[in-house]
């Protein structure tokens, strides 16, 4: 591909990957989804502004829930409804170990998110409905919850993402 054509589905491509990874550019407007929680302990991702708010960890598993839900319905599977996962609770006594496995996922996630995109090209162009449009929803609802993590992170006193 030539420098300076526009190809909007190379460019759906490199928004996901600079979404999730961070932008290495000058133009660094957001801290990727990934880079908001990996240094992250148990701890932090369990900590709650009130028992009412949700905890980092319990959006980074409703983030997991749906990107593994359009997946599915992507590559026709079977996709289980949302009382199954939506809002999951954390069990008592998660620890360490839970927590990195679910970044694991995070990550694992993203990856096959991005490879079920290039494996469907033709479907970035559905505008107002079917795949294609869930597909750049689910980057809408990834940014809400990722902006959502950045403040927990906040009203916690961490460092904020460079």
């Amino acid at each position: 591909m030539e420098k300076g054509i526009y190809n909007p589905e190379r460019a759906f491509i490199k928004d996901l990957e600079t979404f999730f990874s961070g932008r290495k550019e000058s133009w660094k407007w957001q801290a990727g989804l990934f880079q908001q929680i990996k240094g992250l302990g148990p701890d932090e991702a369990l900590w709650k502004p009130s028992d009412e708010r949700h905890c980092i960890w319990e959006i980074v598993k409703h983030i997991n829930f749906w990107k593994s839900y359009v997946i599915a319905k992507i590559n026709n599977r079977e996709t289980p409804g949302p009382e199954a996962g939506n809002w999951p609770v954390i069990k008592f006594g998660a620890n360490e170990s839970d927590w990195q496995d679910e970044i694991q996922r995070t990550e694992m996630l993203h990856d096959e998110y991005v490879k079920t995109v290039n494996n469907n090209l033709e479907i970035l162009f559905e505008i107002e409905e079917g795949y294609g449009a869930l597909l750049r929803q689910l980057i809408y609802h990834d940014a809400y919850h990722s902006g959502q993590i950045g403040i927990l992170r906040v009203m916690q006193g961490l460092k904020p993402i460079e």
